[in-house]
């Protein structure tokens, strides 16, 4: 048909495409100079995150109620300790209990006031019974940094021996009587709140 022929230009002659080898050989040969993209390497999976540290909840009891695990060597807290906050407060209301029977003491020797602990300055006490009033405060500060049980109660027992102390000196010195009362009370009002600061055992 004429619609098939396409019009051409006297003295040219139509161009011909060449056409593509189709015998096997030949392809290969195309096949092996064409150069191979290198198979994709899968993707190393992320590593995996360091495991949280270890949390303890008020109410443990020697468990692990988050199932956070412990670091080796780690010692949980029991019930019945105190949490380090308060575990710290009380040591430093104990350890300003001592400072107060320093300051007493000196005020004593100073003044000539003699408590019974020391004694008149012409004819002072045993060394062994002027260190009495700084028995109870040495004690509960050992037993803060050993993280004790029921150290609350010790403070209230303490507290106990530091007014016993301060009611013997009422009929000697009253005015240094009532500043070894007012370390007693410290004591007690420490102890009193150390109660709420405790470990719990955990309810289920």
């Amino acid at each position: 048909m004429a619609a098939d022929r396409l019009p051409t230009i006297v003295g040219m002659e139509p161009t011909r495409t060449p056409s593509t080898p189709s015998s096997p050989h030949a392809s290969s040969q195309v096949s092996s100079a064409a150069p191979s993209a290198p198979a994709p390497r899968p993707h190393a999976a992320p590593p995996a995150p360091p495991p949280p540290l270890p949390r303890f909840a008020r109410l443990v009891g020697g468990r692990d109620p988050a199932g956070l695990g412990a670091a080796p060597g780690f010692r949980p807290p029991v019930a019945g300790q105190l949490t380090p906050g308060w575990r710290i407060a009380t040591a430093i209301v104990w350890g300003l209990a001592f400072v107060a029977f320093v300051a007493v003491w000196k005020t004593s020797s100073e003044l000539g006031l003699s408590t019974w602990w020391l004694g008149p300055p012409g004819a002072p006490v045993s060394p062994i019974v002027s260190m009495a009033p700084f028995v109870a405060p040495v004690t509960m500060i050992l037993l803060c940094v050993n993280n004790a049980k029921w150290l609350p109660w010790f403070g209230l027992g303490a507290s106990g021996i530091t007014a016993l102390v301060a009611a013997f000196d009422m009929a000697r010195v009253p005015r240094l009587a009532v500043v070894e009362f007012a370390i007693a009370g410290a004591g007690t009002l420490a102890a009193v709140a150390g109660l709420s600061g405790r470990y719990r055992n955990q309810r289920r």
